[in-house]
């Protein structure tokens, strides 16, 4: 049973009822079987994906931390024909990773994954791609180069964790091209039995050395995965074998032997002798026949010069006397040709005492000298970071490569030779990375002998700048300036006014905050003193801090007798107030505390208080008292009656 048929049957129910019947005067019994029901098994293979580019996740329809839609990453679902890789604008460097959850509903099956309808196209030429695509002009059906470019490597990813680990190993596939394929995930001779659930891996990438030559090109393909039933199907394969049988002593197409007889076979016949230009190869008359039933033709043993059968100069030193006694005469046993060699003569394509090296001539820059010294082709990686008071990285934290070889800075290393060489690094650590000196910007650099050429690499933090500007409002008597106030960013002290770089991200501003005054942040700054700064970005926070005005609370006691609290018309600067009340005063100014009605009868017995802060009312009606911003006081004034 697959995916794509689903069997029911109806319910089928039997009552079995044995019964004993006769006259009444018998023994009789009853027993019944009942709701006896057979109901078919499903298969349903349903796929769930989470997919990954350049290290970011597809969730909620956008590419992680930025506003870039994606389709890839789906729930549980069956495919109808829903393609798990759409990717539009694939670039030099660009990689993927897919993680497919396979899931049957309620029945262990085999599972087989196929790649058809494997095509790859040229779409059109623009002029970069036609300097360095010489069939650019010519577009159409495998003629496109991002097939060649465009590697995959599958595996079952036994932890679901988007990663290829030794738990997962091998690969099912690794780093193959697209290609029209069938494959087993789990067969009776793959993988470990039926499964219900799983995760496939599939990671993607495209070297970033590729450059112009795969602009406009595509690869399409299709992908299927079927579901069989594992029950009573245990020998299931998704590639069974096909075409002829190996020892059936019939040789079928495509086969060129039969078994026995490996060793030798008949089927097998062989030349015994071939000249490979003036050498002789030799072996016996017959191969071997594989296991397979294809014929193994026995190596040819090592050439050797010949002058009999393949016309040689010569196959010996006798062959090529030349009667000079100045000269040693010798047969070159791999040109088959005599040499008649004047020791010590630079140029002479000998290795000879005092020389580095001898290419068989005396010119000048090509790698060995007119005087058969060596002409080195130096290459130099050097460092350079720029951290924009942000980053905290130096020119050691980086490791650099050179064709992928990690490489020491500011160390020469000869190349012996002057082709076209690479210089990368394997990881910038969030800094932007350029190239200068002898490199072009892709970090492509030539050797040339006889020269040292540095390659500069630099990496730059990006960074934007905040401003916090500090304001003071004193309309209630305070007195406090700027400079009284202490602001932060991220809890690092800074300067009102003055622009400060900070790394790309969250941020907050805040202030060490005063007594007495309220705080308010706005501008480009979030209430909460929140912030997230970009690349390149020069944004200004403003906290304005205004002084609270003190109050002060008359309270009128009266000792004896029978008037009230507000017949002595207790007043603050002498206006009058109600007792009890709070009233709002100005900060560092004295307020004069007294009752402007002296009842008959009575006397001023005390005045009494103390502040938030710690100020004291004064002792005697017409004192005063002074307070600072956001203080609160109750002054309670007695008078008593004999």
């Amino acid at each position: 049973m697959n995916k794509k048929i689903l069997i029911s049957l109806s319910t089928i129910a039997a009552i079995a009822i044995i019964a004993i019947g006769a006259t009444v005067s018998y023994f009789s019994n009853t027993e019944t079987s009942s709701g006896n029901t057979f109901i078919a098994g499903a298969i349903d293979l349903k796929i769930d994906n989470e997919c990954h580019l350049n290290g970011r996740v597809c969730t909620n329809g956008y590419w992680q931390g930025t506003d870039e839609p994606c389709d890839c990453t789906w729930e549980l679902m069956d495919l109808d024909g829903k393609a798990i890789f759409n990717f539009t604008d694939v670039k030099p460097g660009d990689d993927g990773e897919d993680t497919i959850s396979l899931h049957v509903d309620s029945n262990p099956a085999w599972i087989c994954a196929e790649v058809s309808n494997v095509a790859q196209n040229e779409n059109g030429c623009n002029v970069p791609e036609d300097i360095v695509d010489g069939t650019c002009g010519t577009p159409g059906l495998n003629e496109g180069e991002l097939w060649d470019n465009l590697t995959f490597s599958i595996w079952m990813d036994k932890d679901c964790d988007n990663v290829y680990d030794t738990e997962d190993a091998p690969y099912l596939v690794e780093n193959a091209k697209a290609t029209n394929l069938k494959w087993p995930i789990a067969d009776s001779q793959h993988g470990q039995g039926p499964i219900q659930n799983a995760c496939i891996g599939v990671a993607w990438s495209v070297p970033d050395a590729v450059g112009n030559i795969i602009q406009g090109d595509s690869v399409t393909g299709d992908i299927t995965f079927n579901a069989y039933q594992a029950r009573n199907n245990m020998s299931f394969l998704c590639n069974p074998p096909v075409g002829p049988v190996c020892g059936n002593d019939i040789v079928e197409t495509p086969e060129t032997c039969e078994l026995p007889n490996t060793i030798n076979n008949s089927y097998c016949a062989q030349s015994t002798s071939e000249c490979v230009g003036p050498k002789l190869q030799t072996r016996d008359g017959f191969g071997d026949c594989g296991g397979s039933c294809g014929c193994v033709y026995d190596p040819w043993s090592t050439p050797v010069c010949s002058v009999a059968a393949c016309y040689a100069k010569c196959d010996s030193n006798d062959d090529c006397d030349d009667s000079d006694p100045a000269t040693i005469d010798t047969c070159n046993m791999e040109s088959c040709g005599c040499e008649h060699n004047n020791p010590n003569v630079c140029g002479d394509g000998d290795l000879d005492p005092g020389e580095q090296c001898d290419d068989g001539n005396t010119e000048n820059n090509d790698g060995c000298s007119a005087t058969c010294q060596s002409e080195p082709a130096y290459i130099v990686i050097h460092k350079d970071v720029v951290n924009n008071e942000v980053g905290t990285k130096s020119a050691g934290d980086f490791k650099m490569t050179l064709d992928d070889v990690l490489t020491a800075q500011d160390t020469p290393i000869n190349m012996g030779n002057i082709n076209n060489h690479v210089v990368s690094e394997q990881d910038a650590m969030g800094y932007v990375k350029t190239y200068s000196g002898d490199c072009d910007t892709n970090g492509n650099i030539t050797a040339a002998w006889n020269l040292t050429k540095t390659c500069t690499v630099t990496n730059t933090m990006p960074y934007g700048t905040l401003t916090v500007t500090k304001t003071v409002t004193n309309n209630n008597g305070g007195s406090l300036v700027v400079g009284d106030f202490t602001l932060r960013i991220d809890g690092i002290t800074v300067t009102s006014g003055v622009s400060k770089n900070v790394a790309v991200g969250a941020h907050n501003v805040d202030e060490n905050g005063v007594f007495g005054y309220s705080a308010t942040v706005d501008g480009d700054c979030a209430a909460t003193g929140d912030i997230t700064i970009a690349a390149g970005d020069n944004k200004t926070c403003t906290i304005v801090n205004d002084d609270i005005a003190p109050q002060i609370q008359l309270v009128k006691t009266v000792v004896g007798g029978s008037a009230l609290p507000d017949d002595f018309d207790v007043s603050i600067d002498h206006i009058v107030r109600t007792s009890g009340s709070s009233y709002l005063v100005t900060a560092n100014s004295a307020h004069v505390i007294d009752e402007e009605v002296m009842v008959s009868g009575y006397s001023f017995t005390s005045l009494a208080g103390t502040s938030f802060l710690g100020v004291s009312c004064p002792v005697a009606l017409e004192g005063t008292i002074t307070l600072l911003p956001g203080d609160v006081v109750k002054c309670t004034i007695t008078n008593t009656k004999p």
